[in-house]
């Protein structure tokens, strides 16, 4: 009989994703959040001119964004990503 395995029994690089999700500084944040439910994922990073500039995170969306009222279809990235990366 095979045993199923669980979340907390698969290792975790079995759990992660290899692919990086990037967005450009320009895109709304309407469209940032579509792309991270989409995909599934928590943050984007932000790419612009070749480097990557930053990153966003549902928590920059929620804590930058909406709690300060920025309407979503007009806000851009780059006014609630964190940057610079280290």
């Amino acid at each position: 009989m095979a045993m199923q395995s669980t979340p907390l029994q698969r290792p975790l690089a079995v759990m992660m994703r290899r692919t990086l999700r990037a967005i450009s500084p320009d895109t709304t944040l309407l469209e940032a959040a579509k792309l991270m439910r989409d995909t599934r994922v928590g943050a984007l990073l932000v790419h612009e001119a070749g480097h990557y500039r930053g990153i966003v995170s549902e928590s920059d969306l929620v804590r930058k964004g909406m709690a300060e009222s920025c309407p979503a279809q007009e806000t851009l990235v780059r006014a609630v990503m964190s940057s610079p990366l280290l």
